[in-house]
């Protein structure tokens, strides 16, 4: 076997032993981030709709469950045509490994992309960070209050009464059915974008320098 030949071999076992890693941090450690954001993703969330209060949670008999609690308290026309009384509550949830699969695929491009140094890396480790943030606020918000709006729409269908379908339930469902994967690894190939950007504009600056 060619040097050449065992290349595909060397990455394809860094991708697994990458992702070996990175599933073992995400089952011991993913819940303890999680809840460093929840109440930034809180807040997202409610910034989603102004349908119901918001309030997310681990669940008490899963805890590994993270919970969304919609509160309608006093419903508007549109949630009242519903059959939906005062203070009623909704609750929908997802499990931690549901919501790491996007982090950890972003942070496998990262790690597994290949640079030639460790300044490099560490660079483009910290461009990953923001990018992180984003995949984690553009999927678990809105998956939670996408599934409490699949379940209005259920109920309006049900009752046979008109309910638009709001932009943010489309997002959803084209995050479930791909998006969730293609997302963070749109963000890591920017990230990687903007280190070579980086480093080229250093090269350019250097080689200015050299010839003043």
């Amino acid at each position: 076997m060619t040097p050449d030949s065992k290349q595909p071999l060397k990455i394809a076992a860094k991708l697994l032993l990458a992702w070996i890693v990175l599933s073992a941090l995400g089952y011991f450690y993913g819940q303890h981030l999680i809840d460093l954001m929840l109440p930034l993703m809180r807040g997202f969330a409610q910034n989603i709709t102004d349908d119901f209060y918001i309030n997310l949670a681990w669940q008490e008999e899963n805890s590994r469950m993270l919970m969304i609690e919609a509160n309608f308290g006093i419903p508007k026309m549109s949630i009242q045509a519903l059959g939906i009384n005062p203070g009623a509550t909704v609750s929908a949830g997802t499990n931690i490994e549901h919501i790491l699969v996007p982090l950890i695929l972003l942070f496998l491009l990262v790690l597994c992309w290949p640079l030639t140094t460790l300044k490099q890396r560490g660079l483009l480790l910290l461009l990953s960070l923001p990018a992180a943030l984003i995949t984690l606020l553009m999927t678990t918000p809105f998956l939670l209050v996408g599934k409490v709006e699949s379940l209005l729409q259920e109920q309006a269908s049900a009752m046979r009464v008109v309910r638009e379908k709001p932009a943010y339930l489309d997002w959803m469902l084209f995050t479930e059915v791909g998006g969730r994967w293609l997302l963070p690894i749109s963000l890591g190939l920017l990230c990687v974008w903007l280190l070579n950007a980086f480093f080229i504009g250093q090269a350019a600056d250097k080689e200015r320098e050299a010839t003043k």
